[in-house]
């Protein structure tokens, strides 16, 4: 008997429950009014430029160069090489800053023996975080004795950054 009246409890209790989760949309009609506001605040038409300071301090800091070296590709240090020799330096570095390398970047001669009369060559281009490797034609002096040059990287605005790069060589007689 118990039964009898559980049922008819539970077919209401669904009932009830049904109809509340029922979702009722209304329509409405908009009309639109054809008329244009009178009274509209006109915005200006110029915008201020912001001063010169800041624009160059925003175009400066938009991103910086670096770079870390990574390997001598060829002639290690302390390479014995004979005299008059045709040589070819690599460098592998790697780009550790946010600009990518492109035209206007440049390996240039610091100081101590050239060994080459192109004494600024273009850095190869390079993304953000990828290796670019360096090489210079180079020839040996003519006397026998240790030899080393010192380049460095630049910016296309003629600044230098990232480490030092150099060849350091032992000459020999032909």
């Amino acid at each position: 008997m118990k039964f009898y009246f559980r049922l008819p409890l539970i077919t209401i209790l669904i009932c009830i429950l049904s109809s509340a989760c029922t979702e009722q949309v209304e329509t409405l009609n908009l009309t639109t009014d054809k008329k244009t506001p009178t009274n509209i605040n006109k915005l200006p038409t110029t915008l201020s430029t912001p001063p010169a300071s800041i624009e160059n301090e925003i175009s400066s800091n938009s991103c910086s160069n670096d770079a870390i070296f990574i390997a001598d590709l060829t002639i290690p240090d302390f390479s014995q090489i004979t005299s008059n020799t045709i040589i070819n330096k690599s460098w592998e570095l790697q780009n550790t800053g946010t600009c990518d390398w492109g035209t206007g970047y440049s390996v240039a001669f610091k100081e101590g023996n050239a060994m080459t009369t192109k004494l600024q060559h273009g850095l190869y281009p390079a993304l953000a975080g990828s290796n670019a490797t360096i090489e210079i034609q180079m020839k040996t002096p003519e006397l026998p004795g240790d030899y080393v040059g010192f380049w460095l990287l630049y910016d296309p605005e003629g600044n230098a950054f990232g480490p030092q790069l150099y060849i350091k060589i032992s000459v020999t007689a032909d």
